[in-house]
């Protein structure tokens, strides 16, 4: 019985938590946060990278795979990434 209560308590734990997917465009204006993007083009979803000195945007938001994708440094990044890099575990990442 007790282990039935905690599967069901890290089912309640794990559903809660917003998934990069159901965050959907929001992860951008997260990791663009996060990362302190100041030249951050919010209807284009992309700015100047963070790994690297440049001075045209080439970090750009993916759809479909939610990252954000350097066309100069070929760097890829999603919302786990950047909260580890914060200092977060993966598991408080996730």
């Amino acid at each position: 019985m007790e282990i039935q209560n905690n599967l069901s308590n890290a089912s309640n734990i794990i559903l809660s938590k917003p998934s990069k997917e159901n965050l959907g465009d929001d992860n951008a204006f997260i990791m663009a946060e996060l990362l302190e993007l100041d030249n951050f083009d919010d209807k284009d979803l992309k700015a100047c990278c963070p790994y690297h000195d440049e001075d045209t945007a080439s970090f750009i938001y993916n759809k479909k795979n939610h990252t954000f994708h350097c066309f100069g440094c070929s760097k890829t990044v999603d919302i786990i990434d950047v909260l580890m890099e914060k200092g977060n575990t993966f598991l408080e990442a996730t």
